[in-house]
């Protein structure tokens, strides 16, 4: 779970660089690429994503991005107090 702590940001952080990331230039990831992220260095360091939550939820959302779609209409991943919608 350490590999995985420190690789998660690491990897957003190349995600961010990846997509223009500026201060200029604020870049905010869909949920299916921060799930892919998260699949990934789940399964870099030999952990199964499917059983920490999110994993059919971060599919879904990324095959509606691929339409140009939200499934935001359906969940919200980051409902209030924590995040103000």
């Amino acid at each position: 779970m350490e590999n995985i702590r420190i690789g998660l940001p690491r990897r957003h952080v190349v995600a961010l660089d990846n997509a223009g990331a500026t201060a200029q230039n604020p870049v905010k990831l869909d949920r299916g690429v921060i799930g892919e992220i998260h699949r990934a260095e789940f399964n870099a360091n030999g952990a199964d994503p499917g059983v920490f939550g999110g994993f059919k939820v971060d599919a879904m959302e990324k095959a509606i991005n691929n339409v140009g779609g939200t499934a935001r209409e359906f969940y919200d991943y980051c409902p209030s107090p924590s995040c103000k919608n």
